[in-house]
């Protein structure tokens, strides 16, 4: 068990690095920790876990999954990316695609050997 939390937590850890690196290096945009302070301070808010929450507006769902959608682009194999993603797809109300979505998720997850209770208890609403 704790072999599998380091490897996720390293896979994690390099899977920001790659997304941070990939905005770094767009040319003409503002530094990550520049964007991370607008986001704040245009409503996004820090959530428990430290993460941000997008304000749900139809313009910030549809921000959203433009952004998770490069995230599981980047790392197809990331089971938390196509989990938000689908989740994000399900309050747009697009439910078979969110399905189809989170069905991958429970998979990958299920793969790395722990199924979060979250995830396997969205399935059963659907």
């Amino acid at each position: 068990m704790v072999r599998w939390v380091l490897a996720f937590l390293l896979e994690s850890m390099a899977f920001e690095r790659r997304v941070k690196d990939s905005y770094d290096q767009v040319p003409g945009t503002p530094s990550f920790l520049d964007w991370l302070k607008s986001a704040y301070r245009k409503g996004f808010a820090p959530s428990s876990l430290g993460s941000l929450k997008p304000p749900r507006t139809p313009t910030g769902l549809a921000r959203s999954e433009a952004m998770l959608r490069k995230a599981v682009a980047l790392d197809p194999r990331n089971p938390l990316a196509r989990y938000l993603l689908g989740l994000t797809l399900a309050k747009e109300g697009r439910g078979m695609e969110a399905k189809s979505l989170l069905l991958e998720a429970h998979a990958l997850y299920r793969a790395y050997g722990h199924v979060p209770p979250s995830v396997a208890a969205i399935l059963k609403g659907l």
